[in-house]
C-alpha cells in the first residue's frame, strides 16, 4: 500500500489555514510518488490560473485523468525530481485531494508552512547507496557485482557521483549502464568528466537526465547534486549554478548532503576543485555557513574520508574504474550504504567481497 502520511499531513496543515473569501480559490492536490512510495507530488494553483482544474473539480474522474496526464508529462515527485515512476502513475497512485478558499494572507501562510515543513517532518527514509566512477564501457564487472549486492539488500535508490560511463557521449555505453543497473531503481547522478566533456556529450547526458544539477528533499534532509563538468566551468562551481546553490542551501533542512564528482580536497594534487583554490575555498565556506553535514565526491579512484570545519568530506571513487596506483588503505573497490537512524544517518563502506571497510555517522543536528 502506498504510504500517504505526508499527504494527509500536508493537506491537514493547508486545511487549517483556509478562509472562505469569494473569488479567490486555491486548489491543493497531494499524492504519493508511484515508484518510491515515499515522495509526494503537489499540484497547486489559483482558480483564475488553473481554470481547467477548477471546472473539473466536481468531476473526480476527469480531474484524476488530468492529474495523471500531468504526472506522465513530467510533474515530479518531491523526493525524486526525475523519478521514473511518474510514467506509471495512471495505474498506481493513490490521490488525496482538497480545495480551500483563502485570502492573499492565507496563501502566503500556506506557502510559509510548506517551506518550513521539512524542519518538523518525521522522515521515513529507505536505505540508499552511493557509488562513483563505474566507467561502464571499459570496466563493468565490479559495478554489476555491486548492483547484485544492492538488489540483495533491496536498495532501490542510488546516488552516483559521476563517471557512470567511460566514453563521454557514447549512447551505447549509456544503454549498457542502464542495462546493468536494471529495472525498479532510481539513479541520481552528479556527472563526471567521463559523462560530460563538451557540448556533444552534454546533449547525450540530457537524453537520460533532465537537469545538469538538482536537489531533492526527503523529510528533514536535503540532497544536492552539483555539476563540476559544465562546459567553460570545469572544476568550479560558479555563476548561475553557484547562485542556485546558495539559495538551495538556505532552505531550512536539518540535514544537508552534497554530492559532486570532483572533490574539493582531492587525494591527488590539482585533480579536483583545488585547481581554482579561491573558488574552492568560497564553496567550502558556503557549506560551513549553511550547515552542510556531508560532501561526497569521486574522481580519485580510491576511498578517503576527512573532516574539515565540522563537515565530513568523502572521496568514494572505487565503483569499478581502474584503481589509483596507491599503496594505501583506500585503494579498493567500494560503495556506500546509507541508513537512517533515530539520531541521524549511518554510512557503511562495503568492498567487493561484502566486507565493511569503514563506518561513520551523521548525528542529529539541533
Amino acid at each position: 500500500m502506498l504510504r500517504t502520511w505526508r499527504t494527509r499531513n500536508l493537506i491537514a496543515r493547508a486545511w487549517r489555514l483556509r478562509q472562505k473569501v469569494p473569488g479567490v480559490g486555491l486548489h491543493f492536490y497531494v499524492f504519493p510518488c508511484s515508484l518510491c512510495h515515499r515522495g509526494i507530488a503537489i499540484y497547486v494553483g489559483y482558480d483564475f490560473v488553473l481554470t481547467r482544474s477548477l471546472a473539473m473539480h466536481q468531476d473526480k474522474g476527469r480531474l484524476e485523468d488530468q492529474l495523471t496526464a500531468d504526472l506522465a508529462s513530467g510533474l515530479p515527485c518531491n523526493l525524486l525530481p526525475r523519478c521514473v515512476g511518474v510514467s506509471n502513475a495512471r495505474a498506481s497512485y493513490d490521490m488525496r485531494s482538497s480545495m480551500f478558499m483563502g485570502s492573499k494572507r492565507t496563501i502566503f501562510l500556506t506557502a510559509l508552512a510548506l517551506f518550513f515543513l521539512p524542519l518538523f517532518a518525521r522522515a521515513q527514509h529507505a536505505p540508499f547507496a552511493i557509488i562513483s566512477d563505474t566507467h561502464v564501457g571499459a570496466h563493468e564487472l565490479v559495478y554489476a557485482a555491486f548492483i547484485r549486492a544492492m538488489e540483495e539488500q533491496k536498495t532501490r535508490i542510488i546516488i552516483h557521483t559521476g563517471d557512470a560511463i567511460d566514453k563521454p557521449g557514447d549512447l551505447r555505453q549509456w544503454d549498457k549502464f542502464w542495462q546493468i543497473t536494471g529495472p525498479g531503481k532510481v539513479v541520481h547522478l552528479a556527472p563526471g568528466n567521463h559523462d560530460i566533456d563538451g557540448k556533444g556529450s552534454l546533449t547525450a547526458f540530457l537524453t537520460y537526465f533532465h537537469s545538469l544539477y538538482s536537489s531533492f528533499p526527503d523529510g528533514d534532509t536535503l540532497f544536492v547534486l552539483l555539476n563540476t563538468e559544465l562546459p567553460g566551468q570545469r572544476s568550479r562551481i560558479v555563476g548561475e549554478q553557484l547562485a542556485w546553490l546558495e539559495a538551495e542551501l538556505q532552505r531550512p533542512f536539518r540535514y544537508k548532503f552534497v554530492f559532486l564528482h570532483e572533490p574539493l580536497f582531492p587525494a591527488v594534487y590539482l585533480h579536483g576543485l583545488d585547481r581554482d583554490k579561491s573558488a574552492r575555498d568560497r564553496l567550502h565556506q558556503l557549506f560551513v555557513q549553511t550547515g552542510v553535514s556531508v560532501v561526497i565526491a569521486g574522481h580519485d579512484h580510491l576511498y578517503e574520508r576527512k573532516v574539515r570545519d565540522g563537515i565530513t568530506y568523502v572521496i568514494a571513487g572505487g565503483g569499478g574504474g581502474k584503481l589509483a596506483p596507491f599503496t594505501n588503505s583506500g585503494d579498493f573497490y567500494h560503495y556506500i550504504v546509507v541508513a537512517r537512524r533515530d539520531d541521524g544517518f549511518s554510512f557503511t563502506v562495503k568492498d567487493i567481497k561484502g566486507r565493511t571497510r569503514d563506518q561513520f555517522s551523521v548525528n542529529l543536528r539541533p
